[in-house]
């Protein structure tokens, strides 16, 4: 049992821990930029998704990839953990160029809870009555 000053000290530490992970301070630097512009190309196979963070941390998220199969979906598996590595749980744009299933299958998903504030663009087509 801790006494004291050392019973002090290592609920400070307990406390600073909890709050380390709770808080998760990655993300919130992360919100706030870095006063530089970042582009990612993701690798998605056939298609393309472009991961963009301004320099003031707002995000972008061009196309979202590939094919979505039963087997495996890319934008849980490819697209989400890009934008979840890099410190982000939602993003502020989702543009799509495109209908083509190659350009759009990884937004149909809605990888692991990473929703999108606003959508851009407007697409004929069945492709996008799933989304």
């Amino acid at each position: 049992m801790l006494r004291g000053e050392h019973a002090g000290s290592a609920a400070c530490v307990a406390v600073a821990t909890a709050l380390w992970i709770l808080l998760d301070p990655r993300t919130i630097l992360a919100s706030r930029g870095d006063g530089r512009l970042h582009v990612t190309f993701v690798d998605v196979g056939q298609g393309d998704a472009i991961f963009v963070v301004f320099p003031h941390g707002s995000t972008l998220l061009v196309d979202a990839g590939g094919l979505s199969s039963a087997s495996f979906d890319v934008g849980d598996r490819v697209v989400a953990p890009v934008i979840r590595d890099a410190g982000f749980y939602r993003l502020d744009y989702l543009a799509l160029t495109h209908g083509d299933p190659d350009h759009i299958g990884g937004a149909a998903s809605d990888p692991r809870g990473i929703p999108a504030a606003r959508g851009l663009g407007r697409y004929p087509g069945s492709a996008f009555r799933r989304l």
